[in-house]
């Protein structure tokens, strides 16, 4: 609760809302949010369903939720973040093959044709926020650590954070 109150004494150009392109290739419906809670911190939380996958060949329904809390060198909504995030999910069936997205979204291994998976896991990101002009931005960031799928019964280190966020910032 202290987290949000910090947040709601935030300027309104201190808040940005995001969509991740890459999920959208897939049939993923997300959003997100990213408030500033510090001249150089921010915490985002963002969601993801997948309400139509046209492949058939990555993640059938499914959803996914992230939070996330960065620093940023410069200063919040600029430049180079590291970041703190986790990530919980729920698909009715992975479907990605035994590739090499397979392999680091699993941590190593495989888990193509699992049904009912659930999802965690916790890491470290890194990214850069690309200013297009006074409200426009890409965010982009990349993750990794630790990730358990519940077809599984241990944890394995792995990719699990990829972005490319298209976002507005008020």
């Amino acid at each position: 609760m202290a987290v949000f109150a910090m947040a709601t004494v935030c300027e309104a150009q201190k808040v940005t809302l995001k969509t991740n392109v890459p999920t959208l290739a897939y049939g993923a419906a997300n959003l997100g949010v990213e408030f500033a809670i510090a001249p150089k911190w921010t915490l985002g939380a963002e969601g993801t369903a997948v309400v139509f996958n046209p492949y058939d060949s990555f993640y059938a329904n499914g959803w996914m939720g992230t939070g996330e809390v960065r620093y940023y060198t410069c200063k919040a909504f600029n430049g180079h973040h590291f970041g703190l995030y986790g990530n919980a999910a729920r698909f009715g069936k992975l479907v990605l093959g035994d590739g090499l997205i397979s392999k680091l979204a699993a941590g190593g291994q495989t888990a193509n044709g699992a049904e009912n998976v659930k999802i965690a896991s916790i890491g470290l990101s890194y990214g850069y926020y690309f200013k297009l002009g006074t409200h426009w931005a890409i965010d982009t960031t990349i993750g990794a650590g630790a990730n358990y799928a519940g077809s599984r019964s241990d944890w394995a280190f792995g990719l699990g954070r990829f972005q490319v966020a298209l976002g507005y910032r008020f």
